[in-house]
């Protein structure tokens, strides 16, 4: 499998309808289930039998702390490559994303052990590393969301932080055209959507959909993620957010049935294999919102020093503004775009 960073570079637009690879929902959770590997058990040797089976036996029977960097690093890229060992509450995928982590501003906190919280993404040090790890190690959502907003204005990420503001939206056409590829993130109360949609006028075609919902101490928890690509009905000129479509059939989720879904405790959950995850399974959950978030990211860094602006809309409570992204950080004492 080749690194994720790699699979980016020396791509022109990576949102292009030709190139699924990485944002289709269905090819999504078909790459899901041919990473999530099941680790074998490996039974513990005995002292007799290590002495039979020789000096080979015995160092490959040797504790992981006996392991050589390489080894150990050939672990964690296996580690990070099998969904398998993915956890919503935080896994090695965090651990290594800390090291990019570290941009402190007036808004968010550097890394801090806390995986579901927002941070900003230092993009240079992440699309550019040399470091092995991080080329496989992907975002949180809620982290591409604080460092997209966070190469803003102070308005507009004010707004979205701001729980006065019951609706906002941010949204940027891809190539400039309504027609084409548009990028989303949408807040309403506590609810949020990020995604990519085309606008067909009487419906929204999403081809990535992940909804998750911010607890009252910041904390991000995916609650769905579209597994087909899915539709939404837009009635007189007004999408209906809380239900999208997906193989025909509907998908809705509101605050009150969200809030039931996250009271369940663990014994209640069924445990479902790889084949059978749907929409709701929280590894599968957290693997379309980090991939998501990937590309996010990328199609604001790779167009900071383009031919073109990288420019986008949002919307508070219906009042809409344009804004211009830089590489300038809000409130990260530097001057705000």
């Amino acid at each position: 499998m080749s690194a994720t960073i790699a699979a980016l570079r020396g791509k022109g637009n990576i949102w292009d309808p030709t190139d699924d690879e990485w944002c289709d929902a269905a090819q999504l959770a078909e790459t899901f289930n041919a990473s999530h590997r099941i680790p074998h058990a490996v039974p513990h040797a005995t002292e007799q039998s290590r002495l039979s089976a020789g000096l080979g036996a015995a160092m490959q029977a040797a504790p992981s702390g006996l392991l050589t960097e390489e080894d150990e690093e050939k672990e964690k890229i296996e580690e990070l490559g099998n969904t398998y060992y993915s956890n919503p509450l935080g896994d090695l995928n965090d651990k290594v994303m800390q090291s990019v982590l570290g941009t402190r501003t007036v808004y968010f906190a550097a890394a801090v052990a806390a995986p579901r919280s927002m941070h900003v993404v230092d993009l240079d040090a992440y699309f550019c590393t040399a470091d092995k790890l991080l080329q496989y190690a992907r975002p949180r959502l809620g982290d591409a969301v604080a460092t997209i907003l966070s190469h803003t204005n102070a308005a507009c990420l004010s707004a979205f932080l701001n729980p006065l503001v019951k609706e906002f939206v941010f949204r940027r056409k891809v190539n400039n055209n309504e027609g084409g590829l548009i990028l989303v993130i949408r807040r309403e109360h506590n609810e949020v959507i990020c995604g990519a949609y085309r606008n067909l006028g009487f419906k929204m075609l999403w081809k990535v959909y992940v909804k998750s919902v911010v607890g009252v101490t910041g904390e991000w928890c995916e609650v769905f993620a579209a597994g087909r690509t899915g539709e939404m009905v837009v009635d007189k000129g007004v999408p209906e957010w809380g239900t999208v479509r997906t193989g025909g059939e509907v998908e809705e989720r509101t605050s009150e049935s969200v809030q039931r879904k996250l009271e369940l405790s663990p014994s209640k959950k069924t445990v479902k294999a790889p084949e059978d995850v749907g929409e709701s399974d929280p590894k599968l959950m957290l693997y379309r919102s980090r991939v998501l978030a990937t590309h996010l990211l990328w199609d604001i860094w790779s167009r900071f020093d383009g031919k073109y602006e990288c420019r986008a809309t949002w919307t508070a409570d219906g009042e809409e503004s344009v804004v211009r992204l830089s590489r300038s950080v809000v409130g990260g004492g530097e001057e705000d775009a």
